[in-house]
């Protein structure tokens, strides 16, 4: 039986993500309030760059979190090879700079200063692939680390000695050093065993299967680049940036369903999906709604001229609320395959396994997503569009490919597992959030002083901010009984 606690490292992992967005939203305010549109749209180039060359690093921590998870030890290994195959993604990064920077208004130099971060990205993966199979918290300990050594880091870089674009990379490298130590630390016992070939040997002859998914997130780091090489400009990906950066605060209600992929793996009963997914949206509605009615506000406080991205933020909220579904859709049903126990099972056999088919479903969805963009960006691109309409139109299609797919999974989970889904709670949640947020915005409508100090800015934001999310959390806890018996639980869960 797995000592997996879904519900408690659900909860750290999405309490410290909310930390993690004020943390990473300070950083990002430090980025756009000290850097114009096209060093901003550097830095969104260099993580574009990085999404490509970790493609390799599942090789190791795709196998890592099923053996460790199964309490098979091979921890150092795994920490090892990955350091190994870091060498290869420097390799492949050089590449990617050589044909894509040349052909933007991006800085070359810049963009090659990425180089260094490489095995820090490899070996913080790794590690955060061993902990989740262990104890799936010690990740979030991990994040909260690297974003309290972000803020500092980034403000003497940045602030103090004025470095730009390289000063977030040295910032970063700080930070990923960071999380490594603390990862490394808790999880040590994952990791003192003995090198062990056999799991090399194992990997390497099974790394398709790692490999195949990586397509499709080969695929789905197409748009940024496509974007940037149709336009032959980054000024677009720092609007698409700044909107992503305050969406991905939706992505942290994911956090509440980290732990069911290992606890899935460790053969548990899925009796709790529904209850875990019920807290998934219970915080994923209103982080969705803070995006869409607070859009102006909040790129107002990144930046002044990213408030005409207003748009582009509301697409993109429920964009990455579809997506936030989709990845966990896509881990639980992951986990409730269980061919890779076999050592001896044929290699054809996992063609007819999830592991394969999976991934060959998202890459359909990313593939129709990156063929739809292009297309239509083509085709407008000779246009009198503006670099903003064509980032609207770029969100508009990245909502309308997915939500298909969300649709998809979740009539697999109804086949495939015990889920089921309170259809009515979920349009009360939403129902409530939407009377929460939407009076709270008329307010600041009427009185929000657009004021260009962010001193005297943020603390009206946060203020009408907190209004809203309280309003949500009473009128829920008023109204829904569930609601009341679920906030027992956590506070039962946390004591225990």
């Amino acid at each position: 039986m797995s000592e997996i606690r879904v519900t408690y490292s659900g909860l750290i992992s999405f309490v410290i993500g909310i930390v993690g967005i004020f943390t990473g939203l300070i950083f990002t305010l430090v980025i756009t309030r000290n850097l114009n549109s096209l060093e901003f749209g550097t830095w969104n180039l260099i993580n574009n760059f990085f999404g490509y060359v970790i493609i390799l690093e599942p090789i190791v921590s795709y196998w890592a979190t099923r053996e460790v998870s199964r309490k098979i030890s091979s921890g150092t290994t795994a920490i090892i090879t990955s350091g190994i195959m870091s060498c290869l993604g420097i390799l492949f990064y050089i590449l990617i700079v050589y044909f894509v920077g040349n052909n933007t208004d991006a800085n070359v130099e810049v963009l090659t200063w990425g180089i260094i971060l490489i095995p820090f990205i490899f070996i913080t993966r790794t590690l955060s692939a061993i902990n989740l199979g262990y104890k799936p918290q010690i990740i979030s300990y991990g994040l909260l680390t690297y974003s309290s050594v972000q803020i500092p880091t980034i403000l003497y870089f940045i602030y103090y000695l004025d470095m730009g674009v390289i000063g977030i990379i040295f910032s970063s490298l700080c930070a990923y050093i960071s999380n490594i130590l603390v990862q490394a630390y808790l999880g040590k016992t994952q990791i003192k065993n003995n090198f062990n070939y056999k799991f090399i040997k194992k990997w390497f002859k099974l790394s398709w299967i790692p490999l195949f998914p990586g397509l499709y997130t080969f695929i789905s780091l197409l748009d940024v680049t496509i974007f940037s090489l149709l336009t032959n400009s980054v000024i677009g990906l720092a609007f698409w940036g700044a909107c992503m950066a305050i969406a991905t605060m939706i992505s942290q209600s994911g956090n509440i369903s980290r732990s069911v992929y290992p606890k899935i793996l460790s053969n548990d009963n899925s009796s709790y999906l529904k209850d875990n997914f019920s807290l998934l949206l219970y915080f994923a509605i209103p982080l969705t709604l803070l995006g869409i009615y607070f859009s102006k506000p909040l790129l107002f406080a990144l930046n002044p001229e990213y408030v005409i991205a207003s748009p582009v933020l509301f697409f993109i909220s429920i964009f990455v609320l579809f997506n936030t579904l989709n990845t966990t859709f896509y881990s639980i049903l992951l986990g409730t395959e269980k061919i890779d126990l076999n050592e001896n099972v044929k290699s054809t056999n996992y063609l007819k396994s999830k592991l394969f088919s999976l991934p060959l479903i998202l890459m359909f969805q990313y593939g129709s997503y990156i063929s739809i963009l292009t297309i239509t960006l083509f085709f407008l691109i000779s246009s009198n569009y503006s670099q903003i309409d064509l980032v609207i139109i770029w969100s508009i299609i990245a909502l309308i490919t997915h939500f298909p797919f969300t649709v998809y999974f979740i009539l697999q989970l109804k086949k495939t597992v015990d889920f089921n889904i309170d259809y009515l709670r979920i349009i009360k949640f939403l129902m409530i959030g939407i009377f929460s947020f939407g009076s709270i915005s008329l307010l600041f409508d009427n009185f929000l002083d657009y004021d260009q100090n962010l001193f005297n800015f943020i603390p009206h934001i946060l203020t009408f901010v907190f209004m809203g999310l309280t309003v949500y959390f009473i009128l829920t806890l008023i109204t829904d009984p569930l609601t009341r018996l679920l906030v027992k639980n956590i506070i039962k869960e946390i004591r225990h």
